[in-house]
């Protein structure tokens, strides 16, 4: 994380970064005539900024204080597998076997590369911070499966034009920091 190794502090770092990000996309998409601007101000976009935003990433930007790169990888592959895991008990989908080895070698594989440098001091900090990054990854993963029904609501819109959630995502960074 660039922005906290030089001293910003997280919701900051989060903030800018996602409001640079929401900003290309939505002067890409205004250039191409893409836009709905109303879309904007529709409740589907901040449900949506809230979940896969705001939730998933400002409790990995805020853990990363506490508990190294390595170990915030491990913790946030676990998203899809929460994706899966909501879709089979509460939704009452079938997951495929595809899908589920795809999660967990998703999930070995980024083990693999990152387990020669993890390193950890386990105390209540690392504990909670570790807690914090899986209950946002919840977060990402009820955005995720919200975001499929708001895809299928506005067929007539692109997906990429969907992104506009980031914005609503760094309005509730900087609301959080206020």
């Amino acid at each position: 994380m660039v922005g906290m190794d030089t001293g910003a502090p997280p919701f900051f770092s989060a903030g800018i970064r996602f409001f640079r990000a929401g900003l290309i996309l939505l002067t890409w998409l205004t250039c191409r005539g893409k836009v709905i601007w109303s879309l904007l101000l529709r409740k589907e976009m901040r449900l949506t900024g809230l979940g896969l935003t705001f939730g998933a990433f400002s409790t990995l930007y805020w853990a990363e204080q506490f508990v190294t790169s390595g170990i915030a990888a491990i913790l946030s592959a676990t998203g899809p597998i929460m994706i899966l895991l909501i879709q089979t008990y509460l939704l009452r989908t079938k997951a495929s076997r595809k899908a589920l080895w795809g999660c967990f070698i998703g999930l070995a594989g980024v083990i693999f590369l990152v387990s020669p440098n993890i390193s950890f001091e386990m105390n209540l900090l690392w504990i909670s911070s570790c807690l914090l990054i899986m209950l946002g990854q919840l977060f990402y993963a009820t955005g995720a499966i919200y975001s499929k029904i708001v895809i299928r609501r506005f067929t007539d819109t692109s997906p990429i034009a969907l992104n506009a959630q980031m914005m609503h995502g760094e309005l509730c960074y900087s609301f959080y920091r206020l």
